[in-house]
């Protein structure tokens, strides 16, 4: 994988909360899974509209995949052509590089992401 960057999508909520603890929390699916899901640049928007798309704000938070390699696996996941990243530990809010906003397409679905602050 070439993907200098890979992205943990979080609701405002998640988003929030993950400030207030100062780590990265994980959904009911991370538990099921056992790993944090993951999305590199290319995969993101997709991402968001399959599992998000109820959701008023999505944030997009930006990794260093190089600091995290040694607990970062690309796997095959079943409906999609590409390997997702999957983190297996704990990610901490010090890891965000960058935190985005996805916007809105004007028929609902995200699109582009706007560049934020941490």
């Amino acid at each position: 994988m070439e993907d200098r960057f890979v992205y943990r999508l979080a609701t405002e909520t998640q988003w929030r909360q993950s400030q207030a603890a100062g780590q990265i929390m994980k959904t009911a699916l991370d538990e099921r899974d056992g790993f944090i899901h993951l999305s590199t640049a290319g995969q993101l928007v997709l991402t968001a509209n399959m599992h998000f798309s109820a959701e008023p704000v999505l944030h997009a938070l930006l990794f260093d995949r190089h600091d995290l390699e040694a607990r970062l696996k690309w796997e095959n996941v079943p409906g999609r052509w590409d390997k997702m990243p999957h983190y297996y530990g704990d990610l901490y809010l010090k890891d965000v590089q960058k935190s985005f906003q996805m916007d809105r397409n004007p028929g609902g679905s995200f699109g582009i992401m706007t560049q934020g602050a941490i």
